[in-house]
């Protein structure tokens, strides 16, 4: 795991510290670091947290970005590379709405989202991922407001309605966590105590169930530009296909994001919506999916 090292050094932890943190020896982070054996899973969910991220970034497999993308704060690893961090955050005041959502993001995501929309010619779609589970579809143009908010700076005094994970976000593998533990039996048989442990507080204290969790890691909301809102569980490959359409700059007059029960299909004019917030681990593991489907066509030639 190479990128264990860089982590480790980037934060300017020692092995023995990290083992300590991980409740193992200082070789056995020796022999991960050099590939001679691989952290398990409980181990692996440990790490992510440890330094803000997930296991596909720990893993190199993030399919939607080359560095490390982590909640940690950015200026811990500046001049170190490898790394994005949180930087503040975006605020998108949407259309029949008199307060603005704010996200938190990296600082890679606040450059090129702001260099994005200096540099804005045409209508076009941009996208920015967030560090709290969030991948947010911006169409600048039905937008009432887009702030950008470092974090050394104090937010306005009457715009800053915040829920519990808007400020700084948090490790992507929280979600995934949080997920998991109302649906997969084998969450707590492949997480160490500690880790189980710290979900459980982050239900009890933001008062969660499984509900307000599914919400919260599954749904995609969509903000019309007559100030409407529709919420459900949208089908990742759609998601996914959205998203790669607007990096290819070739946006669909009619959007179609279908349920993904299958209960309907749903098409939504091009023009007619604000901003699309989507589960960044739906749009992620539909991008995985994709990467995965195409390697094999590719193999089979």
């Amino acid at each position: 795991m190479k990128r264990l090292k860089e982590l480790r050094l980037a934060r300017n932890y020692s092995q023995a510290q990290l083992a300590e943190m991980l409740k193992t020896t200082q070789q056995t982070i020796a022999r991960w670091e050099t590939g001679k054996s691989e952290p398990n899973i409980a181990a692996l969910r440990d790490l992510a947290f440890i330094f803000g991220t997930s296991v596909d970034d720990l893993l190199g497999k993030n399919p939607l970005s080359d560095k490390v993308t982590t909640a940690d704060y950015f200026l811990l690893f500046k001049d170190k590379g490898g790394q994005d961090g949180y930087w503040g955050n975006l605020g998108a005041l949407l259309p029949g709405q008199d307060k603005t959502r704010w996200y938190p993001i990296t600082l890679g995501s606040a450059n090129a989202i702001s260099h994005s929309l200096a540099n804005l010619e045409v209508t076009q779609w941009l996208c920015v991922k967030t560090l709290n589970n969030r991948m947010l579809a911006l169409n600048p143009t039905k937008l009432r407001r887009i702030w950008f908010l470092d974090e050394a700076c104090d937010p306005p005094d009457d715009d800053w309605e915040v829920d519990w994970d808007s400020i700084e976000g948090n490790p992507l593998e929280l979600y995934r966590a949080l997920y998991d533990y109302f649906n997969d039996p084998d969450f707590k048989a492949n997480s160490s105590d500690a880790f189980v442990a710290t979900v459980e507080d982050v239900i009890k204290e933001h008062d969660l169930d499984e509900e307000k969790v599914f919400k919260l890691t599954k749904h995609t909301f969509v903000y019309m530009a007559d100030g409407k809102v529709a919420s459900y569980w949208a089908e990742g490959n759609h998601l996914w296909d959205f998203i790669v359409s607007i990096e290819n700059e070739d946006v669909p007059l009619m959007i179609s994001l279908a349920d993904a029960a299958g209960d309907f299909e749903s098409y939504y004019p091009n023009n007619g919506i604000a901003m699309i917030d989507m589960a960044l681990m739906e749009v992620m593991e539909a991008a995985k999916e994709d990467l995965t489907d195409i390697e094999q066509e590719g193999g089979d030639e």
